[in-house]
């Protein structure tokens, strides 16, 4: 008997202290590292495309190499960050379903994440130097592998698409320093966009 005495002691004092009120250890989620981002800097983009813009001096341009790429489509390369941003680049000819072809399918591209994204939003807004140029500006937010889109034109004679894309299979919460770093470069690639003329 007196051995069941502190049994039925200990357990009282047990199921007390499993209270609602009391804190319960739980293991902290896995920390991210901090992210060291350099200072914005830019440069005009080199090269004979028919655009220019401002890129970041810590950025690569290359040729994009995709099969179904045209010799004016490039890639802005970040390879500390394991990202990059496809730029394309169509001439609108003279028929007007030419423009609107090329934003059904800017729209298109970017809505094929539609099934991932947590909330796609879209701004109108306007670009190139003097604010010239109409844009339209798409903002993702989920675990998908692109995160910022945008197109700019002049109505009439040329069309140029920005889509910022990672490498990396990391979770966005982990990276968001950087795409927001990344969508800096792409504001001010907007801004500074100007179109050459023959």
């Amino acid at each position: 008997m007196k051995s069941i005495v502190p049994v039925i002691l200990v357990a009282l004092i047990f199921l007390a202290s499993c209270g609602n009120n009391e804190r319960v250890y739980q293991p902290k989620p896995k920390g991210y590292h901090r992210l060291a981002l350099p200072e914005h800097e830019y440069m005009p983009l080199e090269g004979d495309y028919p655009y220019t813009f401002q890129v970041s001096k810590h950025a690569k341009v290359e040729q994009d190499k995709h099969f179904m790429a045209q010799p004016s489509w490039i890639e802005v390369k970040y390879p500390e960050f394991g990202a990059e941003i496809d730029i394309s680049y169509k001439e609108i000819s003279d028929s007007p379903d030419s423009l609107a072809g090329f934003v059904a399918t800017s729209h298109r591209l970017t809505f094929k994440h539609q099934a991932k994204a947590t909330k796609i939003e879209e701004y109108v807004a306007k670009g190139g130097k003097g604010g010239t140029l109409n844009a339209m500006l798409f903002d993702l937010e989920g675990e998908i592998p692109s995160q910022f889109h945008f197109y700019a034109h002049d109505s009439t004679k040329h069309f140029f698409r920005a889509a910022l894309y990672f490498n990396t299979a990391s979770k966005n919460d982990a990276i968001q320093p950087i795409i927001e770093y990344l969508k800096l470069d792409m504001i001010q690639m907007l801004n500074t966009l100007e179109f050459k003329e023959k």
